[in-house]
């Protein structure tokens, strides 16, 4: 029999996620990301902000203030034309 000491009740532990467990945090993950988007730009929005696709969020840690900015739009890549 192993004796367990309280050292060894504390470290942490790891676990496998199956792939379905996996896919379901992530799909959770990325719902939330967007309902927090949409209610950010709805926030935005009703206090006169303009919201584009650039439009960037930044919440204060303690939530009580936020700001927006716009990010510079990337510039179209060139295609690189080869010479014949």
């Amino acid at each position: 029999m192993v004796k367990t000491t309280l050292k060894d009740k504390n470290a942490p532990k790891q676990f496998s996620l199956s792939p379905s467990q996996a896919n379901l945090i992530l799909f959770i993950q990325q719902h939330q990301q967007a309902i927090i988007a949409a209610t950010l730009s709805n926030i935005a929005h009703e206090v006169g902000y303009t919201v584009t696709d650039h439009t960037q969020f930044e919440l204060s840690n303690d939530y009580k203030v936020l700001k927006v900015s716009e990010l510079a739009p990337k510039a179209p890549e060139t295609p690189v034309v080869q010479a014949k």
